[in-house]
């Protein structure tokens, strides 16, 4: 009879466990998904405001007139990397300087758009 019992719950601790792993692989999985959703959107989100940005910026140094809502966008939403190249192209007086303060805003946009594909492809698995 003890052997029947310890047989019933040797039985039912390894069931448990069985599914006790299976529900928590699934939980991993639903985290990554959802970091990688989260990403993934963000990384939309940074490419649109960019695009808005770099589009305004580029009028802004020809006519010396930058659009307040798109500055306001690059100071507050953008990383800091992409703020601090920003404040210095609007501040850029030369043709000459105009154009790499451009060139270096637009460097910092891709590179923390590249940032968010490494960490992408971190989540999925990459070394």
């Amino acid at each position: 009879m003890t052997e029947a019992v310890a047989g019933a719950l040797v039985g039912g601790l390894i069931a448990i466990a069985g599914s006790f792993t299976a529900q928590l692989l699934e939980h991993r999985r639903q985290n990554v998904d959802r970091r990688i959703t989260f990403l993934r959107d963000n990384k939309a989100e940074l490419e649109r405001l960019y695009d808005g940005i770099s589009e305004n910026l580029n009028e802004g140094m020809n006519s010396g007139i930058f659009n307040v809502s798109n500055s306001m966008d690059a100071i507050y939403r953008c990383p800091t990397h992409v703020r601090d190249a920003y404040l210095k192209a609007t501040a850029a007086k030369s043709v000459d300087e105009k154009k790499e303060c451009f060139q270096d805003v637009i460097a910092e946009m891709k590179k923390s758009i590249v940032q968010i594909d490494n960490q992408i492809f971190q989540e999925l698995g990459g070394k």
